[in-house]
């Protein structure tokens, strides 16, 4: 659509362009003189509210005033839908307020554009003009879905028109590509406190600012989770690397455990309650394996086992790469004290026969596992409770996911 005003339509008595259409008469804006209708389709029908403005309501912006003298439904071809009012003041200056998913944007009619049609420009490219490098963020079609009161040039509901929108910081750019030419405009994010105070809508700028304030504060507690997450992995990775007191240590080759298993030991273990740790490790394993299991017992039987699958191997696909499983560490609590011993079981490849099969015990180590638990829940929570305060990066996170 070609957004340009038509000064015959201006209003005899004040000559004002703005005109507001209520009880089924348009009128003027600034002086209430009652005006002929439009000579085109107007004022369109009605359609949702997504925000407290209306038609006929006052802004002051840069200390001028403004008119809302109607609204536009405005869609693309992916289906997403966006509202655009449209500020007139006085003396015929237009500005454009849209309202796109809870953002607003603030802009204006800009003659320095580019004469280049919207077929140049694709999603991502990098551009510079007005002074800025430039982001394009959408290149697409709209549509005019809707229509609500006096706009004052021809628009028609199904018309299309290509367009394109970049974004350098918080200015914004806009072109818009008609059958008799090329529109540029830009403007300003706003935020929605910003948008209200034009509007006088002092109750609403009030609710605003209460919102962001628990907005805040969700992102300031979903901080904190997160840093304590990060602190529980932190100390998750040091206490793993802290064996703690040696009680116990024996060395066998991995040919001189049995096949019913080879027991290690006695031992004995007397704080009850305190974290130990049973190690297995095993060592001169280029290029084969072992599996291991390690069974604590007492005189009673089985308590519990520790197995693992030992190997260490290097080769070269795109690169050279070395990877490598060697130790194996189980920790427990001891429930009563006593004497204990270690059953070992091996079963290696024929060229880790005589892989020597290290097993130990220490005491007094710390326990991390219930640290890495609490680092996993943290985790998940801050991010929740973060993305909570923040909308917009929420939206854009589920649209990328959308995409992929």
């Amino acid at each position: 659509m070609q957004r340009t005003l038509d000064s015959s339509l201006a209003c005899p008595s004040c000559g004002a362009q703005a005109r507001v259409f209520t009880n089924g008469q348009s009128t003027c804006a600034y002086c209430g003189t009652t005006l002929p209708p439009l000579p085109f389709s107007h004022p369109g029908g009605t359609f949702r509210h997504s925000s407290p403005l209306r038609i006929g309501m006052k802004a002051r912006i840069g200390g001028k005033e403004y008119i809302a003298v109607g609204r536009l439904l405005l869609r693309d071809g992916e289906g997403y839908s966006w509202e655009e009012w449209v500020l007139l003041s006085q003396d015929g200056e237009a500005q454009y307020l849209e309202f796109d998913e809870g953002k607003w944007s603030l802009t204006q009619y800009w003659p320095d554009g580019e004469d280049v049609t919207v077929s140049a420009y694709s999603e991502g490219q990098t551009i510079r003009f007005g002074g800025n490098t430039c982001t394009v963020t959408s290149v697409g079609t709209m549509v005019i879905s809707g229509v609500e009161g006096e706009i004052p040039w021809q628009v028609q509901v199904g018309e299309r028109s290509p367009f394109a929108d970049f974004a350098s910081g918080n200015t914004i750019y806009s072109v818009e590509e008609a059958s008799d030419g090329i529109e540029w405009f830009r403007g300003r994010r706003l935020d929605a406190a910003e948008v209200y105070t034009f509007f006088g809508l002092h109750a609403e700028v009030k609710q605003e600012v209460q919102k962001e304030e628990v907005q805040a504060d969700r992102r300031r507690f979903g901080c904190l989770w997160l840093t304590l997450s990060l602190a529980a992995f932190c100390i998750f990775a040091v206490a793993s690397g802290i064996n703690g007191r040696p009680i116990y240590s024996a060395q066998l080759t991995a040919d001189k455990i049995a096949d019913e298993g080879s027991v290690v030991g006695p031992f004995t273990l007397k704080h009850i309650g305190f974290p130990h740790r049973l190690y297995l490790a095993s060592g001169s394993l280029s290029q084969t394996s072992v599996w291991v299991q390690g069974v604590m017992e007492d005189a009673s039987g089985p308590i519990f086992e520790a197995e693992q699958e030992f190997w260490d191997e290097t080769g070269y696909d795109d690169g050279p790469w070395h990877e490598w499983v060697t130790e194996s560490k189980t920790d427990f609590r001891l429930a009563k004290a006593g004497n204990f011993r270690i059953r070992l079981y091996a079963d290696p490849e024929v060229a880790a026969s005589t892989a020597p099969i290290t097993v130990r015990v220490y005491e007094g180590g710390l326990h991390a596992t219930p640290l890495a638990w609490f680092g996993g829940i943290g985790l998940v929570l801050g991010t929740c409770i973060w993305l909570k305060g923040a909308p917009g990066t929420r939206k854009n996170l589920t649209e990328a996911l959308q995409d992929s």
